[in-house]
């Protein structure tokens, strides 16, 4: 048993135990008291001040606070430090830390009690599992993550590598492999079953340069195409029917009148569909740039929707 004398003619024997881990931030301590006689103490309310150092002397404490009141009897007296304030995890780096303890207006008594690790705690230095989205990224060394580490396990990530060789972006034209621009800075393209640069009018059957118009007279119409996306018709005063093509979901076309004064144009589906439910729909007249917006709605329906000049 350890005895240490303090100001008041009190002493005290010491036992300590550390059975908590830092997750709640306390520690059970356990205590002897007794008067300068030896005699077992017993009081209620008693004020103690406890602090954990670096050092056995000196220093400032790393933590420390004071139980208000502390019930003793027969000499007895048990508390958990931190039950007051929380003891952080960075109190403890694996160095030892000492005990200090003070009782009523009394300087603290000496030596300080280092703090010993109880069997179980030792197993604490060693992780037996990792909460799913505990590890961030910020928590990752430099060299944490390698190709040796990662093995052959690189299969359908678009990568090349692995078991001790460098890890390499597995790029071309081929299934499985990531696409990347070629040397012009372009999107490769399909063509067939590989995969070239993009140099074409056309995108999965859409027109991909200037949209394809037509200037007609009365007596003319026009028939739109699968490529067309935009019709400038000029009527010469007359009527000019432009005639859709079957429908394709999704597939917009655009027909603008180009020349003012009289003359109009009619919108006519092909056999089978209908436009706005009808066969035809007309573009209104006698205004430059009126126009229409058709827009494929399902395998038999067009819908328009005037564009008119104010």
């Amino acid at each position: 048993m350890l005895m240490k004398r303090i100001g008041l003619g009190i002493f005290a024997l010491v036992m300590l135990a550390i059975s908590a881990s830092a997750i709640p931030g306390q520690i059970s301590y356990q205590g002897i008291l007794k008067d300068s006689s030896g005699n077992l103490v017993s009081s209620s309310g008693l004020s103690m001040v406890f602090s954990i150092y670096a050092a056995t002397t000196g220093g400032a404490a790393l933590w420390t606070e004071t139980q208000s009141s502390v019930t003793v009897e027969a000499g007895v007296y048990s508390v958990s430090l931190g039950s007051v304030s929380s003891i952080e995890t960075t109190v403890f780096d694996g160095t030892t830390r000492y005990l200090g303890v003070a009782v009523g207006a009394d300087s603290e008594m000496t030596p300080r009690m280092p703090l010993i690790t109880v069997p179980y705690a030792f197993r604490s230095s060693v992780a037996d599992s990792v909460a799913d989205g505990a590890v961030a990224t910020a928590k990752l060394g430099a060299t944490s993550v390698t190709a040796a580490k990662l093995g052959s396990d690189v299969a359908g990530t678009g990568l090349t590598g692995g078991n001790g060789a460098a890890l390499a972006v597995d790029s071309g034209t081929a299934a499985g492999k990531i696409l990347k621009l070629d040397g012009d800075a372009k999107i490769p393209a399909v063509n067939g079953s590989l995969l070239t640069s993009v140099n074409a009018d056309t995108v999965d059957g859409v027109h991909g340069k200037t949209p394809t118009y037509s200037t007609v007279t009365s007596a003319v119409g026009y028939q739109l195409s699968t490529t067309d996306c935009v019709a400038f018709v000029t009527t010469g005063g007359g009527v000019v029917t432009i005639t859709l093509p079957a429908v394709s979901v999704g597939k917009i076309y655009y027909v603008y009148k180009v020349d003012d004064g009289g003359g109009s144009i009619s919108v006519a589906a092909a056999g089978g569909t209908t436009i706005n439910g009808a066969g035809t729909a007309a573009v209104a007249a006698n205004q430059q740039y009126n126009g229409m917006m058709i827009i494929g709605v399902s395998a038999t329906e067009w819908i328009g929707s005037l564009m008119n000049k104010p």
